[in-house]
């Protein structure tokens, strides 16, 4: 998955009804999970951070204006800087 900004890296997260989670990474695999936890922790380790958490100072550290940025659509996005 890709944006406008080259830089960044988009990773899918789903939540699914019988509690178990799937991302899909920015290379196109699937990943299941057992739980939304560790598919969470699994997208930290790989240095991902959620988009909806960006603030000012995301924006410095990655050089990038949120206010320019025009992301997928889904229910939750995790993003790496490249």
């Amino acid at each position: 998955m890709s944006c406008s900004f080259p830089d960044l890296n988009w990773a899918r997260q789903a939540l699914l009804e019988d509690g178990t989670a799937e991302v899909l990474d920015c290379d196109g695999n699937l990943h299941k999970f057992e739980t939304h936890e560790q598919s969470k922790f699994w997208l930290l380790e790989d240095e991902f951070i959620s988009y909806e958490n960006m603030d000012v100072e995301d924006e410095r550290e990655y050089e990038i204006s949120l206010s320019k940025i025009h992301p997928p659509k889904s229910n939750v996005f995790y993003v790496k800087n490249t």
